[in-house]
């Protein structure tokens, strides 16, 4: 019935289109997510920053583990090192 107006240069597109957002949804699911000790409940209140259950040293350790575990996971090679300095 519609054969007569159908564009399928612009159909072809919008096809191509609707894929790429596809896999870019994909992709963004994919995306490194970690949980660090910090993220659990009660453990920084946000009213009371006195009371903080981490020092910055603490966090830093928790993110630099957090990587090394990742990439080891991962069978990936990092140099440390640079971390500790």
């Amino acid at each position: 019935m519609f054969d007569s107006v159908r564009d399928n240069k612009k159909e072809d597109y919008l096809r191509k289109l609707i894929l790429k957002q596809e896999s870019m949804r994909v992709k963004e699911s994919k995306k490194l997510k970690i949980e660090l000790n910090i993220d659990r409940i009660e453990a920084f209140e946000y009213e009371n920053t006195a009371n903080a259950k981490y020092s910055v040293e603490d966090l830093k350790k928790m993110v630099i583990d957090e990587i090394i575990y990742y990439n080891h996971k991962n069978g990936l090679k990092i140099n440390v090192d640079k971390f500790y300095t």
